[in-house]
């Protein structure tokens, strides 16, 4: 896994830990991910979502970035004029 999800997965980790599914109840915490989420607290729930849509980015093709942009000018006329053709224009 990428180091940049790797700091949610640690905070959900321990969101699970110190949650009461696991202390009070004496659950697994991936018992409490899998079949007691209504138990666990709405921070563990949001961590978890977070988890998900971090690693699904990381294989979103769309999202992928595999060079260096190119930024498009929109709108943008050309002002170029040949020597010969500024008297027209002028």
């Amino acid at each position: 896994m990428s180091s940049s999800c790797q700091g949610l997965l640690d905070a959900l980790k321990d969101c699970l830990k110190h949650s009461d599914c696991v202390m009070k109840q004496g659950n697994l915490p991936s018992d409490c991910l899998k079949n007691h989420m209504e138990e666990l607290p709405e921070e563990c729930r949001s961590l978890r979502k977070a988890t998900f849509e971090c690693k699904r980015g990381m294989l979103d093709m769309r999202k992928r970035q595999t060079s260096f942009p190119i930024k498009v000018r929109v709108g943008v006329v050309n002002t170029y004029r040949k020597k010969d053709d500024s008297a027209k224009y002028s």
